[in-house]
């Protein structure tokens, strides 16, 4: 009997060891295949969009041409620009007359949401900035960010400070204003209570803490910031792009959290108290008589949902697009907006919030397969690390 237990348990650890190892490596591989589909360079889809323009590009260097007309006068310059918005690398050219004006702006790569780059067309974003000079934006640690669309601005404005300071050879220290404000303390808040939650003996206690927690997540990250933790921002951490601190501070507190939490402790508090999508179904839930699902094949149901996320992960990763694969339905809730099969989704499990606890969190959402691994990864290497380490001290 002995034996068996052990055997049992030097299978699981195998499983265990494979999986913490093996979905680092299915991601890493994706991002590596994918690389042999990406044919353009950077400076040859810069090039291409000067010449559909019909326009002559003399190439300075990396960042800067020269650029003519059909009769060979000088007309002006582009400059093509790095940056990082809300889904990763955002790639644009800078084209600006002889006196170095900005004339237009054009996003030649990008992998921020639709509806983010909409808005920006909607409040004119661009044009604001057409007739400035790159230096003026350069200068500015103040630009006006787009509300509701903070982070893909802001990732532009560093494009066209990236392009024309390497461009032009100067160094100018544009970074934004970053501000420590009441969105940042409500975030830590919410956590700081989520993470008192497990720790409560109390029953009626940590009922009501749970229910405070949640309120205040629909009321905070839903209504108020509309701001949770997505596919595309995860997808986009593994692609080594941060989203920018000025007016996304509380982004990463929200983010950076979550993860180190559950990687301490083994708690996941996100998806218990913390996600805005989650209290709303259990509002909702209030309005019926959700039942916990527990069914005899409960373990497969979640083993498809974490191979989706892992499936979603790792092709984000393969076409280099943070966005391409999110299929969290969050935004589509609390904005009222998407497409119709978003939208269909939603109300989906509204209806099924009713009848079942939570059902995106349990068996759809792709974030929960996220916080699945990192629980394993402090059940298989922080905890027995940090037990050998007292013990050692304990010795």
């Amino acid at each position: 009997m002995e034996d068996t237990c052990t055997g049992k348990r030097k299978k699981k650890a195998i499983k265990n060891w494979v999986v913490i190892l093996g979905i680092p490596l299915v991601i890493l591989l994706s991002w590596f295949a994918g690389g042999y589909y990406m044919v353009d360079s950077d400076v040859a889809l810069a090039r291409k969009n000067i010449l559909a323009k019909n326009l002559k590009p003399n190439r300075v260097n990396s960042q800067k041409w020269i650029i003519c007309d059909s009769l060979d006068n000088h007309v002006g310059y582009a400059y093509l620009g790095k940056g990082s918005g809300y889904g990763g690398k955002i790639l644009t050219l800078t084209f600006t007359d002889t006196a170095k004006v900005i004339t237009s702006i054009e996003v030649i790569s990008h992998s921020e949401t639709h509806t983010y780059f909409k808005k920006l067309r909607e409040k004119n974003f661009y044009n604001n900035i057409i007739g400035t000079q790159p230096q003026a934006l350069a200068e500015d640690k103040n630009v006006d960010a787009i509300s509701g669309a903070t982070l893909s601005s802001l990732g532009i404005i560093e494009t066209i400070v990236d392009g024309y300071s390497k461009g032009e050879g100067l160094s100018f220290n544009h970074k934004s204003n970053i501000t420590f404000g009441l969105k940042e303390v409500a975030v830590i808040l919410l956590l700081a209570i989520s993470l008192i939650i497990p720790k409560i003996k109390n029953a009626k206690l940590k009922v009501w803490l749970l229910w405070s927690a949640q309120i205040g997540a629909l009321a905070t990250l839903g209504i108020w910031l509309n701001s949770a933790i997505t596919l595309t921002q995860l997808n986009a951490l593994t692609q080594c792009y941060l989203p920018a601190l000025a007016g996304g501070l509380f982004i990463v507190i929200l983010i950076v959290g979550s993860i180190l939490i559950p990687l301490v402790s083994g708690k996941n508090i996100y998806c218990t108290s913390v996600c805005p999508f989650g209290a709303a179904q259990r509002v909702v839930g209030l309005f019926g008589k959700p039942k916990t699902f527990r069914l005899s094949y409960l373990k497969w149901l979640k083993r498809i949902q974490w191979s989706a996320a892992l499936i979603a992960i790792s092709f984000a990763a393969f076409a280099r697009n943070p966005t391409i694969s999110d299929y969290t339905i969050f935004g589509n809730f609390f904005r009222l907006n998407g497409s119709s099969i978003a939208i269909g989704a939603v109300l989906l499990m509204v209806i099924i919030s009713l009848f079942i606890n939570r059902p995106w969190c349990h068996f759809a959402c792709p974030i929960d397969g996220v916080f699945a691994y990192v629980k394993l990864f402090h059940r298989v290497i922080v905890k027995p690390f940090t037990t050998n380490t007292q013990k050692n001290e304990n010795n």
